[in-house]
């Protein structure tokens, strides 16, 4: 076929792929869905475990907070709910409880030190926890020996 100067000469049709659903298509289509959906359950999971440590590391955190410095009005906000009970108007504080003061005594010093290296202890778990909440597929370092 001419047009004008320039010769057009027929392309055969080019013949287009059909995607086919074989046995042997299906079982490997079978298995990618199955491992996806194998890893999002290992992940939620191990993304709850991690959860659920973060929070018993901040619940240490916590107590020994509440140890080294109680809050001295505790017993009004308890009792503020309790309908059965007036507020109690004084200060409370666990029996032999003393703020820091400069003229402690070596063993009060040296408890709180230690209180101290247990809350940046617990404190760096808990960060470790979150951060694996995060990613749950990646590995997980072990835990540092505990501090006392």
């Amino acid at each position: 076929m001419t047009v004008g100067r320039l010769m057009v000469t027929e392309i055969p049709a080019m013949r287009r792929w059909k995607p086919r659903l074989t046995v042997g298509m299906s079982l490997i289509l079978v298995a990618v869905v199955g491992i996806g959906v194998g890893l999002s359950v290992i992940a939620a999971r191990r993304r709850e475990a991690f959860r659920q440590r973060a929070r018993q590391h901040a619940e240490e955190i916590f107590g020994i907070e509440d140890e080294i410095a109680p809050d001295p009005d505790w017993e009004d906000e308890w009792l503020l709910n309790d309908t059965d009970r007036k507020p109690v108007r004084r200060k409370f504080h666990p029996p032999g409880w003393a703020p820091a003061a400069p003229d402690d005594s070596p063993e009060i010093k040296s408890w709180r030190a230690s209180q101290k290296r247990r809350l940046d202890y617990h404190e760096e778990l808990r960060k470790k926890y979150e951060r694996a909440a995060l990613y749950p597929l990646l590995p997980v370092s072990a835990d540092p020996p505990a501090q006392g």
